[in-house]
């Protein structure tokens, strides 16, 4: 009994260890893949080892496993315990084994979705974070075009109140720089300029009423047609043109480029500069741009604009700077610096403009040599000689900057050989002509008669009275004494600014 009850603990025995091989093997597997699993799965795996190792010891025939067994059969309890609890206790483990993988796994994908969400978070965060930088980006640059615009909105409120304040309130447009936009090698064709400043230059015609006599011997009077040009300084009217172009004229029109028409007043001129204004009731008006003068070199490329002939307004031409501050005495009266150029001029350009290759105004044409065999000679006054005169004119009535003037040509006779041709019995200073619209006209001098004194002071000489003249401003009066036809006269004389006109037409300044 003894012997066939050790026989089955020996059966026993070598069914728990042949039985073992799946549950080893699912240990070994569980060890492998869930080397990642909670602290407790772990140590199950980890605590049947041992019994693992026996099973798949006996699996495959190792001779330690059947020494084992062999002691088992003959009686080792311990080690048939041992098998059994090997054989039974793996279970458990492997089950937790395989529960630990799968909570791995449920975690594993847990992560990643996390993982994912996170990535998706972070991609929101950086495009709104990039919304946030172009919005401020776009914001910032609003705020700075807005601050800008405003500054340079009060810079142009300050000069045009400035530029009123010196005008008088006449708007005024002012010097534009354009070279800086504008390269040398790269200038304005011609074409180019004449669509930037034709608009700006217009036909003036006046019309002249000339006394004399009729057929019969009786007064008669008839009107004599003239024509000119003139630009446009300012969009509500205001137009530049040459003195000698309105100069004794009755009516004065002018003509738009567009074929409008307009009646002109004249609001001031300076025969010493032959510079006048003229003023047209009309808006919204092409503007000339003043440019620089004293940045023309000779050999510059200029372009003429004006009215020939007084009958074809807006003819353009061009030539180039002859040459600069060119002294040039006109009709024998007075002596100007100009502009000479080649440009083709003709009688009615007079006023007209002459514009650089950027199509801003640097000189007004004023004349042109006539002679027989003469070509290719015309000559323009420098715009920067005419800015304070403009200015001057407007806000004064006349050039206040050179201060007032008798307006009178004065002859010095010293000797008596002098006084003979001249016909005169005393030596002294003479008035030999006297300036229309000037003081002197206006208070009853005439030609020929002789000045004995200015304020007390025994004048002898022209340069004299030149130098008394020169002394006194707008609106101071005067004593004269002068000698006509042998008689002496005392006269108050005030020195007007702007002379009043005693025949109730409009008013010229002094000269």
């Amino acid at each position: 009994m003894a012997e066939e009850k050790n026989q089955q603990e020996w059966r026993l025995s070598a069914q728990s260890a042949t039985g073992q091989r799946p549950a080893a093997q699912d240990a070994e597997q569980s060890v492998a893949g869930q080397q990642g699993a909670a602290p407790g799965a772990e140590q199950s795996v980890v605590g049947q080892q041992p019994a693992a190792q026996g099973a798949e010891q006996g699996a495959a025939g190792q001779q330690p496993a059947a020494q084992g067994a062999e002691q088992s059969a003959a009686g080792q309890q311990p080690a048939a315990q041992g098998a059994e609890q090997g054989a039974t206790g793996p279970q458990p483990a492997a089950q937790g084994a395989e529960q630990s993988a799968a909570g791995q796994a449920k975690k594993r994908r847990l992560r990643r979705e996390s993982h994912a969400a996170g990535g998706q978070y972070l991609a929101l965060i950086i495009a709104f974070g990039v919304l946030v930088l172009v919005l401020v980006g776009v914001g910032g640059g609003l705020i700075g075009a807005a601050l800008a615009a405003e500054r340079l909105e009060s810079r142009i409120e300050n000069s045009f109140t400035a530029m009123l304040e010196e005008t008088g309130g006449v708007v005024l447009y002012r010097s534009v720089d354009t070279r800086s936009q504008v390269t040398e090698g790269n200038e304005l064709s011609v074409a180019a300029v004449s669509r930037l400043a034709a608009d700006a230059v217009v036909e003036i015609n006046t019309e002249t009423e000339v006394n004399g006599w009729n057929f019969f011997g009786g007064p008669s009077s008839y009107v004599v047609p003239a024509a000119g040009s003139g630009v446009i300084i300012s969009d509500n009217g205001y137009i530049l043109t040459c003195y000698h172009v309105i100069a004794d004229t009755q009516s004065v029109s002018v003509n738009l480029r567009n074929g409008e028409i307009y009646p002109a007043v004249i609001v001031a001129g300076d025969q010493q500069s032959d510079t006048a204004i003229l003023k047209i009731e009309a808006e919204g008006l092409t503007v000339a741009v003043m440019g620089n003068s004293d940045d023309l070199v000779v050999g510059d490329r200029v372009v003429a604009i004006g009215n020939p002939l007084g009958e074809l307004g807006g003819s353009v031409t061009s030539g180039i700077i002859s040459a600069l501050d060119r002294e040039v005495t006109i009709a024998q009266k007075r002596t100007f610096n100009v502009i000479q150029t080649d440009a083709a001029i003709n009688s009615g350009n007079s006023g007209g403009g002459l514009f650089n290759a950027q199509g801003e105004l640097i000189g007004m044409v004023n004349a042109k040599a006539s002679d027989i065999g003469v070509e290719g000679l015309a000559f323009a006054l420098p715009i920067n000689d005419l800015k304070p005169v403009i200015e001057d004119l407007l806000h004064y009535g006349y050039v206040a900057s050179r201060g007032v003037t008798l307006g009178v040509s004065l002859l010095t006779i010293g000797d008596e050989r002098t006084a003979t041709s001249y016909r005169v019995d005393e030596l002294g200073c003479y008035i030999l002509q006297v300036t229309a619209g000037s003081n002197a006209e206006y208070a009853g001098l005439q030609s020929g008669d002789r000045i004995v004194s200015i304020d007390g002071e025994a004048v002898s000489e022209a340069q004299q009275v030149v130098d008394i003249i020169s002394g006194h401003q707008a609106d101071d009066i005067i004593e004269i004494v002068i000698s006509r036809n042998g008689k002496i006269k005392e006269m108050t004389i005030t020195l007007y600014g702007k002379v009043p006109n005693s025949s109730g037409g409009q008013a010229i300044a002094a000269k």
